[in-house]
């Protein structure tokens, strides 16, 4: 019942904020129409991390990664996971096709 009220409730939103773990959840795919994926902070995760939204959202229109290659990086502790590329995240491997911003105004 609190699944089927979740699903209802979900369909009269039109944002809905989470984290990508936290989009694999069943009340939150099989209710929400999601057409944009914006993954704030995109720097700091892993990978898979961020795969958890894409493949919940397959057809999502827009996928829109948000952070800064040059600060954080996702934080890894196991060398073998390093050495297979984890500790890079998939903003920076993106980082060459990105439109970056000339003037940020978060500080102004």
């Amino acid at each position: 019942m609190i699944k089927d009220a979740s699903v209802h409730e979900l369909q009269n939103y039109d944002v809905i904020l989470c984290t990508c773990s936290a989009s694999a959840s069943p009340r939150l795919t099989v209710g929400a129409n999601v057409n944009q994926i914006i993954i704030d902070e995109c720097g700091m995760c892993m990978e898979p991390e961020c795969f958890v939204p894409l493949v919940s959202f397959k057809n999502a229109n827009q996928v829109v990664l948000i952070g800064d290659h040059k600060q954080l990086q996702p934080i890894v502790f196991n060398d073998i996971a390093k050495n297979l590329g984890l500790a890079k995240s998939l903003f920076e491997r993106y980082k060459n096709r990105a439109l970056m911003l000339t003037e940020q105004y978060r500080m102004v």
